[in-house]
């Protein structure tokens, strides 16, 4: 289009990027919500190995020194220096040196990634393993966020959402995503989809959602579970219980007032449903996050 100045056109760069790397790339900036808490750097020797297990969180595990074998769900492969993988919460991995090495180091992040739509993180994932392409930049943004945890830990853990982004934003270069799970085609559901993501932390209930959409609480329920997958109870709780997981891992907030923060009334009511979600109790969960 020619500007009304004078002899200028906009580049538009289309041909550059293809309409699915497009996608990719929105999926990540728009389509996915992301919580860094945890973020360190291990230094590793044999005797080691990480038998089969399940967490409940997301782990990025990125190599940045040795060779180590890695296994995910039925999937394996060697990971060297500059190379990871993305782990989504609930899915079966192990970790073990390869036969030729004796120590390493690895950046070890654990976050809350999770679509719009609602759906687990899992399903997002075309492939769990990836090579960094700008490994040197990123190691020093993740050594930066492991030194940030000196001065604060919630400060380590904003700074680290920067390369976690970008490391997410790579995959997606390499069409590491499933992005047409974060498609909401009805408005309605959008809408009542921003207005629990905006507002999980207050007084607010499914029959408001269902306001929003302006649609009856019967037929909102029908379709919030069709776009996403849960029922909008689950969708709403889920926030809250990521939100306080955050909360009980990045400061030192009493429960009672992380049970509030989150969203919820009762504080018994909140640590029943958070043992029952993430098989610990909220104390449980602190300790073990803080000793990572």
């Amino acid at each position: 289009m020619q500007s009304i100045y004078g002899n200028e056109i906009k580049e538009t760069f289309s041909e550059l990027v293809s309409a699915e790397k497009l996608h990719q790339l929105a999926f990540v900036l728009t389509g996915l919500r992301l919580a860094v808490r945890n973020v360190s750097l291990w230094k590793i020797a044999r005797p080691w190995e990480v038998p089969r297990r399940k967490i409940n969180d997301s782990l990025l595990w990125i190599v940045r020194e040795g060779t180590f074998s890695v296994t995910v769900a039925d999937k394996s492969s060697l990971l060297h220096g500059g190379e990871g993988v993305i782990i989504p919460e609930y899915t079966p991995h192990s970790f073990s040196f390869a036969p030729d090495c004796t120590a390493g180091k690895v950046f070890v992040i654990h976050a809350d990634i999770f679509p719009n739509s609602g759906r687990g993180f899992t399903g997002s994932l075309s492939d769990y393993f990836f090579k960094l392409e700008k490994k040197d930049v990123l190691f020093s943004m993740l050594k930066k966020a492991v030194i940030l945890r000196h001065v604060s830990r919630e400060t380590a853990f904003q700074y680290a959402r920067n390369p976690v982004l970008e490391i997410l934003l790579e995959c997606a270069e390499k069409n590491m995503f499933h992005t047409d799970i974060a498609q909401v085609d009805d408005v309605r559901i959008r809408c009542a989809m921003d207005f629990l993501c905006d507002n999980y932390m207050q007084d607010i209930g499914i029959s408001d959602a269902a306001e929003i959409a302006g649609l009856g609480e019967v037929q909102f329920r029908n379709l919030f579970r069709k776009y996403s997958g849960s029922a909008p109870a689950v969708y709403l709780k889920n926030l809250r219980l990521r939100h306080a997981a955050e909360l009980l891992s990045g400061t030192l907030l009493p429960v009672r007032e992380i049970a509030a923060k989150a969203g919820f009334n009762s504080e018994s009511y909140f640590c029943l449903v958070f043992r029952k979600n993430y098989g610990l109790t909220p104390e449980e969960y602190r300790k073990k996050s803080f000793n990572l």
